[in-house]
Parts: structure tokens; sequence; C-alpha cells
């Protein structure tokens, strides 16, 4: 079947990598490719709110692996080419991996973080654990993989994924990010508004793994930094703001606003818009800290009681260090009202620009090498 040279599908899981995937489909669009982007409930939620349109729901009742029903919408839409975020338990990336190599349609998977490179790809999510390295029997791959730098890709095959298939070509949304941040002017505050970044860590894992995995979740670090704020009785001086991710409800985090009266939702539902409104922000490993840092918001990382490996990009580069110690918070949020929040700013260039220009290079390559 000759399929249509201009219709490129897409496919989102995840609101994190749903970013970069919604940035290359408008940018493409203007390339004059016919893009079709279809994203799970808490990507699509995420997109709209963020501006996108034209995205199309997956149903949930799609399963794990299910070839059938992937193959016919493919089919419908008779593309040259899909292109997936990736994610670790939502197999629906793998399955469009799947189909396209069943029907000899080439896909791309594209990278939003530089953390959990494996689970992207094995075959079931629950091995990621067991081990740092793979076989590439235990992967289920596209026909090319793009990631933001070099140093991912090193980390990538150091786990045992192919280096012949790995392209570091940046990222579409950081580029995006950089066109929309602007500088803040340095000051002083006599009270300071924290942006919480949370991230799902026991809505996927469930609390036992999760600190387990992590050796934290974000609900025992949230309620560490509130029980921190209300114990050195500067309430009044500071703001708690929680942004739950994507894929959680506000009612998380109700025992919180109910105990600490400092605390509250973040309105908005855009994250350049919270940040507008924010002198700091407070997260673990979440891409909201490095979208922060590209607006010049100075940001920290907790990790508290953990000892195990960092999944935050910028302490495995050393431009900084998460907070471990419980004693350390408490000497950071008395210095919040005393010091210059500038102080704990990191200056660090994320990507060298030039994604999309570079994957659409790579795009056309790749259809004209199968057709």
């Amino acid at each position: 079947m000759k399929r249509n040279e201009q219709t490129i599908m897409l496919f989102a899981a995840d609101p994190g990598g749903a970013n970069s995937i919604a940035v290359l489909s408008n940018y493409l669009q203007k390339k004059n490719y016919n893009t079709v982007l279809f994203a799970r409930y808490a990507a699509l939620k995420h997109l709209t709110s963020n501006g996108y349109k034209n995205v199309t729901l997956l149903s949930k009742d799609i399963k794990e692996y299910d070839i059938q029903t992937i193959e016919s919408l493919i089919n419908s839409y008779n593309p040259c080419l899909i292109i997936t975020s990736t994610t670790g338990r939502d197999f629906i990336e793998r399955t469009a991996w799947l189909v396209g190599k069943k029907l000899n349609i080439p896909s791309i998977a594209i990278l939003d973080q530089w953390m959990n490179y494996s689970l992207r790809f094995l075959k079931k999510h629950d091995t990621h654990q067991d081990k740092n390295t793979y076989s590439v029997d235990e992967y289920i791959l596209p026909t090319s993989i793009i990631v933001m730098d070099q140093v991912a890709k090193l980390s990538m095959v150091h786990e045992g994924l192919p280096h012949n298939i790995i392209y570091p070509l940046g990222s579409p949304y950081f580029d995006h990010l950089k066109l929309k941040s602007k500088i803040a002017k340095p000051k002083s505050f006599n009270s300071v508004t924290i942006l919480f970044a949370s991230e799902p860590i026991t809505k996927i894992y469930g609390n036992k793994l999760g600190r387990s995995i992590h050796g934290y979740t974000e609900k025992t670090t949230l309620r560490s930094l509130c029980l921190h704020i209300q114990a050195l009785d500067i309430k009044r001086k500071i703001k708690l703001v929680i942004k739950p991710h994507p894929r959680e409800s506000e009612k998380r985090y109700s025992e919180f606003l109910e105990k600490f009266a400092f605390t509250s939702i973040c309105p908005e539902k855009s994250v350049f818009d919270s940040f507008k409104h924010c002198d700091i922000v407070f997260g673990m490993s979440s891409t909201v800290l490095l979208e922060a840092i590209l607006f010049k918001k100075p940001t920290i990382s907790l990790h508290l009681s953990s000892n195990k490996k960092s999944t935050y990009l910028l302490e495995q580069r050393g431009k900084t260090t998460a907070i471990r110690k419980r004693y350390k918070l408490t000497t950071v949020i008395k210095n919040l009202l005393t010091k210059q929040l500038t102080s704990y700013n990191q200056q660090f260039e994320l990507t060298k620009g030039g994604a999309c220009q570079a994957i659409t290079k790579h795009i056309d390559k790749l259809i004209n090498l199968h057709n």
C-alpha cells in the first residue's frame, strides 16, 4: 500500500512528553506536513490547557499491546511516519512502534527528560528496577530515538540501548520555552511565595514502591517542607503554592490544605503563568524545575532522606546539589527571608537550539529511505 507522503501521526501518553510532540507537530505543519495528534487523557488535558488544539483523545480502553486497534487506527490515516513520546507504564507508544514495523512505517520516539531511560523501552516496565543494564531483546524499539544531547545518548547506550538508532538532536519543547522566557530582575523579598512542583510518584508506584525506588515520594517531601515552614513560625511570610502534576487531581492534596493554612493549589493551568506569581520553585526532579531555570527563577531540588542516585539533571551535571538532609532544608527556609533569592539561581544551558529543524531533516531522510 502506498503511504500518504505528507501525513504524520503523533502519539503522546505522558503530559511531559506531549510538550515536545505538540511543538514539533506545529512546526511540521508549517513545513507542509499534515500532522494528526493523538493523546491519552492526561496528556490531552495538559495540551489543551496550554493552548494546543486539534488533539484527539486516545481511549483508556485501548489496552497494553492492543495491536489490532492501533493498526486499524494507523491504517485509517495511511501515514508515512509515526512519531511518539516515551512513557513508562503506558504502552501505547511501544504498541505504535510495533505496528509501524509490521506495516513498514518508520517510527520516531522523542525523549523529554534526562532520566528513566530504560523503562521507556522495556517490554515489561516492572523489570526496570532489577538491573542497571539490559540486552537489546528486552526492549521494544522504534526506528529512531531523538534525545536532548550527547550525554543522554551515552547514558542510554550504557543501559544497553543500541547507539546506532539514537540521535542527539535537541528538545523542541525547551527550545520553545527559550522564546517565552523573560529575565527576572534580582531583588530581596519581605515575603516569599514558593511554588512546589509535584510528581505523581505514589499515583504511579504507590507509596511503598515509590519510596523504595526514589527514597521519598511527593507527599513525604511536601509534608517535610510544610512542617519546616510551620515549625519556624514564619508561615505569615511564606506562602506555599502546590502545583499538582497533570496526572494528579487537586483532591490528592486536600490534607495539606486543611492542615497548613499557608498552602494553596496553584490556580494557573499553564506552567508559564504559574511562574509569574512565585518567587522560588521547589521540587524533586520535575521538568518544571528545568522550565523554571529557563525563566530565570531560583530553584531547589529536594531528595530528602534519599541515598539513591540522583534523577535531577542539574545534580547529575554537577551544577547544583539536591537537599537530602532535613537540617539543610531548615537553613534554606530561614535564609529565604534574609538573603537575595538570586543566591539559589543556577545558570545552565539545557539545549543548543534548532531541535525542530534538525528533527525535520531527520524525518525527511527517514521517509525517503522507506519510499
